[in-house]
């Protein structure tokens, strides 16, 4: 313990000394997989334990392979990338790519699909049992409603054609997106590429063999987010931090029952993140499982 000194440490006032046992309890130092159960965000830097760097080709997303800003859905063995920012062109990018877990370390290279009808970044995606789809986004001067959805087979990480479907009920950039079944949920967001705009509205339709025909509003979340992280795990959707209005990033989380209909019950407010956090990109540093709810980031 050490006085102040201009919010540095000054002379020292007492110390004392703590077992390592007690300090190792809370730290992660062999990765998360081998830490115990006192280990928070707040004690340690919670690092995945034992690395691994493979050889990669940045997917061509266009003529100079460098699109940044895509849109990831995991789905199956396979995770799709879409739409982009060539940052050389200053232009948006139509191009889909998929990529396949092949077990152990390993992964394929991009495999190039049907490109989107049209080019937008921090579009909204995600992926039912059958179907891929594509909403919302900007292509740096428009905000987009459109909705995009193509046929998606996860057993041999085809996307078929894109067809339109019915818009977004409004301009959508950076909001969430889910799925539950065949049931689509859109999260927050903004208008006008600014966290000034950021929206509570809630929305979900059925994409019944990849038909989307009309938006349905779901109860408004209980403060206006943009950026949040969003997934449904079991018969519940999970909405968990994001940026407000004054461009403040959260740690609160809530979450919604879904109802056999795809619907949804009002929202309840649930155990805050340990930090701060928000998704630069729809989709990024997110991982869904069939039981868990993972950011990394």
């Amino acid at each position: 313990l050490c006085a102040n000194s201009g919010g540095s440490p000054g002379s020292l006032i007492t110390s004392t000394r703590l077992p390592a046992a007690w300090l190792a309890k809370l730290g992660a130092r062999d990765g998360l997989d081998s830490a115990g159960p006192l280990v928070t965000a707040q004690s340690n830097t919670m690092a995945f334990s034992f690395g691994i760097t493979s050889a990669w080709t940045q997917p061509a997303v266009s003529l100079n392979g460098s699109g940044n800003f895509a849109t990831p859905v995991t789905s199956g063995d396979y995770t799709i990338l879409l739409g982009g920012w060539d940052s050389v062109a200053s232009a948006v990018v139509t191009t889909v790519a998929t990529i396949q877990y092949l077990g152990g370390h390993a992964v394929s290279g991009p495999s190039p699909q049907p490109s989107l009808p049209q080019g937008a970044y921090f579009g909204m995606a995600a992926a039912t049992p059958d179907t891929i789809i594509f909403a919302g986004g900007t292509n740096g001067t428009s905000v987009f409603t459109n909705v995009w959805t193509a046929s998606w087979d996860p057993s041999t990480g085809t996307i078929g054609s894109w067809t339109a479907q019915a818009a977004l009920p409004q301009k959508t950039i950076s909001g969430g997106m889910a799925t539950w079944q065949d049931t689509v949920y859109v999260v927050g967001g903004n208008s006008t590429n600014s966290y000034t705009t950021a929206t509570n509205g809630v929305y979900y339709v059925s994409a019944v063999n990849g038909q989307i025909q009309a938006w349905t509003a779901g109860p408004p979340l209980p403060q206006q987010v943009t950026n949040p992280y969003v997934a449904a795990v079991g018969n519940w959707l999970i909405v968990a931090g994001g940026l407000t209005t004054a461009d403040a990033s959260l740690t609160a989380v809530y979450y919604a029952r879904i109802n056999a209909d795809g619907s949804l019950g009002g929202w309840r407010p649930g155990p805050p993140l340990p930090t701060q956090g928000y998704a630069f990109g729809p989709g990024w540093n997110l991982a869904v499982t069939d039981s868990a709810m993972v950011i990394v980031g």
